[in-house]
């Protein structure tokens, strides 16, 4: 039960709660707690490649995933 209520404290898009990021007296932390980094994902550039082949009126229905490469998939023979 104190996982559910403190995973509803967490921000949905980062994970972080506020209390991470203040100190006591509720001002920002110094060094901060966390350092934004970013990372380029091969997979998630596949998925967004096919995303936009889909017409707009299919998309809401199809479901795109990562599957492992076969022989069967190549195309180029």
């Amino acid at each position: 039960m104190a996982w559910v209520v403190e995973s509803r404290r967490a921000c949905h898009q980062c994970g972080t709660v506020s209390d991470e990021w203040l100190d006591e007296e509720g001002r920002d932390r110094e060094p901060p707690p966390f350092v934004a980094k970013s990372r380029y994902c091969a997979g998630c550039h596949a998925i967004r490649q096919l995303s936009e082949e889909i017409p707009e009126d299919r998309k809401s229905f199809t479901h795109i995933y990562l599957e492992p490469w076969s022989e069967e998939w190549d195309l180029s023979s």
